[in-house]
């Protein structure tokens, strides 16, 4: 069956009404004969171009006129040289041929007569000494009317005439102007419901109303714009479908279509039998050659019509047709792309050619389309079809599409033409699937005739097996002790087992004192397991922390880490950087990007912690590759990615290249070793290379030393979950951002009992993000779908008695807290007084939530991943972060499909800007297809980093380095990482 559900569809329009409109004419005024349709002339344009200054003007009739406009407009000074002339490309053909050279200089009458004729514009140049024209600005355009009166005279029966006084208004369409600029004293359409006794009745109506005085036709002047808006008017949204049977043999059948509760069958060809509201059957004799037979009606055809028409409040292409799902191209476009798709899904050429001829009324109607095919299931699940005949196999084809402007085709950047034709269309539609179950069916058909040549001939495809095989951890032989509990032991019962029944009162005593101490010794080690279960607040050195109780291990560590510098690292960009006006300058630029990270392969791999990696920071170090990752169980992995791999390592029967590189240590910074401490965030001291802070789940943040070898604790909450933190440059400040909604501020210089946590949102705010070069403003991304700028400086600046007066009406005792809490509601209100303007700056809402979204090095770009499969980019002008007024606008200007459907075991896909300063702005970002995806700050993909022979899982964490452009990293589910450089490293 071919089917396709329409959102516009072409529709016959109501017969001209002459009479009707007679009625507008004034009375009193003898009509004047009869004209004939009158054709609207399009527009003869004229291009004046001086220099890199152009203007639009009407064409001239004679070259007179053509010559006082270029002198009215170009203004040259007395005396200067002047002339004027046409690129060939732009006359006419009879003019083309008669000169040689690339211009058509326009001497006189004749020379501009024939360079005109038959062209509906022309581009004259100006070549003159003298200076250019200022830039005027164009006149503002007349205002749009979107109202105006209209009177309906009806005859309700015959004598009883009704008058009607309406307005008609529009909320899209100027009634003033025409698709090609005419314009006109009024033009509209519309659809009017009368109910008089107890009948409806329904008028579709458009027409142009003209000033009092003008003898002019209405049926001669229509906007296309009015019909297709009468087309959706007339006629709702609605699936054609065909269904087309073959058959080895003529044989009989009956086709029953069920509808689902959401459908209803419309008009069908031939005239089915109907056996309810939901569902129609046909009676046929179906042909080998693909005939079909309909006895009722004496017809013969090769395939069923029907229209199956949606519930209105249940269709809207616009919700089922997303970047995530579909793809938009040109009209001219999309056409051959068909084609091309129904071919690969297997159709005859006779059958998609009728499946395109009748339907390009449809298309023909939008410049440019957004489409998608619906899987089997979708299908079945609205309209089910059952055939008599046994067996039966079905292929169904389901088109769903809509008209985009030009505006909205920017929405499917990445979801064009290119990315269409690479798409498994098969796989979408079932195709392979219905494959394979036939083969399945002929299979055991054959088998149970015996025809074992003919079963071995069916061969079934077999997706190839993956060659690619992880990296192999190193086996270390380690031994370790577990230190048994004391178990409960009763004296006496042992007393008398042992046969010593007679006790006397000291030995009772001595006994009863000796259970006393065991008992005390069990109760305390129970107590000290206890606390081993529950988060750890207290000061930790590297032994505590290390998995491992070989002493070399912590000192190879600490012989890594001092090679490295003490200073500080993170660098600030200037926010007007990579700014260009020339756009090939900016290709320059993502071309020098591309040129040095295309290349970039595999050239280490180590499975450096054992569970599911959450985060990833890159160390600064251009002298090593040092990679900091938190995985799911609390543990922070240190890679050193290029070290030389330890001798002692028993790494027998493992082949060289799936043997691990470089070293690796693990420290269990949070505790239980648990889901529940799972570490959420890793940030380096933006002032000391030897500092990194950690978040996790256990609702603590912790600061790992490697110059004094230990973990303390800076802050922890009371049960809430930490899910990111960030830091300013000056490296003395932190903001936190926790799955209740709020954002903490911390003064690393102050006691953790100053903090002030600000309610920001009513859901779980995963992301926060402090700008590099103005560190008062702050980025959020919430699970509410909104993405948001905060001015942290009005939030800080929040008055403390605006908390105590809140505490004292609510009656709450907050003697104990160890943080200032400004809930919602205190934080919404003093945003809204005069002292908090400006604290709130913009927002935008995504289709789903948000995941993440960060400043780029510069502060001035956004990019924001989210469960809507789609990457967005800002871009803030300098100026707006200057005024304490909130943002004009927070649009995004890019938009990049991209598939974000992680699901449950794979982390959640978060784009990291590049934190190098010193080169064009790009970011990476994991793919759900195994490879590291890096795209320029204009949205652009730069390259895909992808090894199937070593890489076999989503890369779901990357990260690259703040100082070296070909230096990436990638970390996946199972706590195996890779790092990506050049193969000659």
């Amino acid at each position: 069956m071919l089917a396709f559900l329409n959102r516009s569809l072409s529709a016959s329009l109501p017969p001209p009404q002459p009479n009707f409109w007679n009625k507008f004419k004034p009375k009193g005024k003898e009509p004047d004969p009869k004209q004939g349709p009158m054709a609207v002339a399009r527009p003869r344009l004229l291009t004046l171009a001086f220099g890199e200054m152009e203007t639009l003007r009407m064409l001239p009739n004679s070259f007179t006129e053509l010559n006082n406009a270029a002198h009215e407009w170009a203004k040259p000074p007395p005396g200067a040289e002047f002339n004027l002339r046409v690129p060939v490309e732009y006359a006419s053909i009879h003019a083309a041929r008669l000169v040689a050279g690339p211009y058509i200089y326009l001497t006189g009458e004749d020379s501009y007569q024939i360079a005109i004729m038959g062209v509906n514009g022309i581009r004259v140049e100006i070549v003159s000494d003298a200076p250019p024209p200022p830039d005027e600005p164009p006149a503002l355009p007349p205002p749009p009317v979107l109202e105006m009166p209209g009177t309906f005279n009806l005859e309700l029966t015959p004598g009883q005439h009704v008058a009607l006084d309406v307005t008609v208004s529009s909320d899209e369409m100027d009634m003033a102007r025409m698709e090609n600029g005419t314009l006109v004293d009024g033009l509209f359409w519309g659809k009017l419901e009368i109910i008089h006794s107890g009948d409806t009745h329904n008028l579709e109506f458009n027409g142009s109303r003209f000033t009092a005085g003008e003898d002019i036709n209405p049926e001669a002047v229509l906007d296309p714009r009015v019909l297709s808006k009468l087309a959706t008017v007339a006629k709702p949204a609605t699936a054609k479908c065909n269904l087309t049977i073959l058959s080895p043999a003529v044989q009989y059948c009956d086709v029953v279509l069920t509808f689902s509760p959401y459908w209803k069958v419309g008009m069908a060809w031939p005239p089915p039998e109907r056996l309810g509201d939901q569902k129609v059957k046909y009676f046929l004799r179906v042909h080998p050659g693909g005939a079909l037979e309909h006895f009722e009606s004496e017809m013969v055809t090769t395939a069923l019509y029907y229209e199956a028409i949606p519930d209105a409040s249940m269709v809207d292409p616009t919700s089922f047709i997303a970047p995530r799902n579909g793809f938009a191209m040109s009209f001219e476009d999309f056409i051959p792309h068909l084609m091309n798709v129904l071919d690969q899904l297997g159709m005859s050429l006779h059958a998609r050619t009728a499946f395109i001829n009748n339907n390009m009324a449809s298309f023909a109607v939008h410049k440019n389309i957004a489409y998608r095919f619906l899987g089997p299931s979708k299908v079945a699940a609205a309209i089910d079809i059952s055939i008599s005949a046994e067996p039966c196999s079905f292929t169904r084809i389901f088109l769903i599409f809509r008209g985009l402007t030009e505006d909205e085709m920017g929405v499917f950047a990445g979801a064009g033409e290119k990315e269409a034709n690479q798409h498994n269309w098969r796989e979408v539609v079932g195709c392979e699937l219905e494959r394979e179950a036939n083969i399945a069916k002929n299979r055991a058909l054959f088998e149970n005739l015996g025809l074992k040549q003919a079963v071995q001939s069916l061969g079934v495809s077999k997706p190839a097996k993956s060659s690619t095989k992880p990296v192999q951890p190193k086996r270390v032989k380690r031994e370790r002790v577990e230190e048994a509990l004391p178990r409960r032991q009763s004296r006496r019962l042992l007393s008398k087992l042992n046969g010593d029944v007679e006790e006397t009162s000291e030995e009772r005593k001595l006994r009863e004192e000796e259970e006393v101490k065991e008992e005390e010794r069990r109760a305390e080690a129970e107590e000290k397991a206890r606390q081993a279960k529950r988060p750890r607040h207290d000061t930790l050195n590297f032994k505590t922390l290390a998995e491992t109780d070989q002493p070399q291990e912590l000192s190879s560590l600490s012989t890594t880490m001092e090679t490295i510098p003490q200073t500080a690292h993170r660098r600030v960009g200037d926010p007007e950087a990579f700014v260009f006006k020339d756009d090939k300058k900016d290709e320059r630029a993502v071309q020098e990007i591309r040129e040095k990270v295309q290349n970039l392969k595999v050239v280490s791999r180590a499975k450096v912690v054992t569970e599911r990696i959450y985060c990833a920071a890159y160390h600064p170090e251009v002298s090593k590759d040092i990679i900091f990752f938190g995985d799911k169980h609390g543990t922070l992995g240190i890679w050193d990615a290029r070290a030389p791999p330890d001798d002692e390592d028993d790494d027998g029967g493992v082949a060289p290249e799936n043997r691990e590189g470089g070293k690796y240590w693990r420290l269990q910074l949070h505790w239980p070793a648990t889901s529940k401490s799972s570490i959420s965030s890793i940030k380096l001291d933006p002032i000391d290379t030897h500092n990194l802070y950690t978040s996790s789940y256990d609702c603590t943040i912790r600061s790992l030393s490697f110059v004094s070898g230990t973990s303390k604790e800076i802050y922890a909450t009371d049960g809430v979950l930490i899910s990111c933190i960030d830091l300013p440059p000056n490296g003395h400040e932190m903001w936190v951002s926790d799955v209740a909604g709020g954002a903490t501020h911390l003064d690393l210089r102050e006691d953790k009992s100053k903090a002030r946590r600000y309610e920001l949102s009513d859901q779980k705010i995963g992301c926060i993000s402090v700008n590099p070069s103005r560190p008062n403003f702050l980025l959020t991304a919430s699970n509410s779908r909104f993405l948001k700028v905060w001015d942290a400086r009005k939030l800080n600046g929040m008055p403390v008695n605006l908390l105590d007066q809140a505490a004292q009406e609510s009656s709450a005792d907050d003697s104990t807290r160890s943080t200032l809490e400004f809930d919602a509601e205190i934080v919404n209100k003093y945003l809204e007084s005069k002292d908090g303007k400006g604290g709130f700056r913009g927002e935008w809402k995504h289709d789903k939530s948000a995941s993440s979204a960060y400043w780029d090095p510069r502060g001035r770009q956004i990019v924001s991943t989210s469960y809507d499969d789609t990457l967005r980019l800002w871009d803030i002008d300098s100026k707006l972060f200057e005024t304490k007024a909130a943002f004009p606008q927070l649009k995004p200007f890019s938009h990049v499909n991209h598939n974000c459907q992680t699901g449950r075991w794979v982390t959640i896909l978060r784009a990291q800007w590049s934190p190098n300063p010193d080169v064009y702005p790009h970011f990476t970002v994991g793919n759900m297809r195994h490879s590291l995806d890096i795209y320029s700050g204009k949205g652009d993909l730069i390259t895909q980093l992808s090894d199937p022979t070593m890489v076999s899982a989503v890369q779901a964490v990357t990260c690259s380095h703040p100082n070296i452009v070909e230096r990436a990293v990638s970390g996946n589910a199972s706590g195996r990482c890779v790092l990506w450089a050049p193969e000659s490293l």
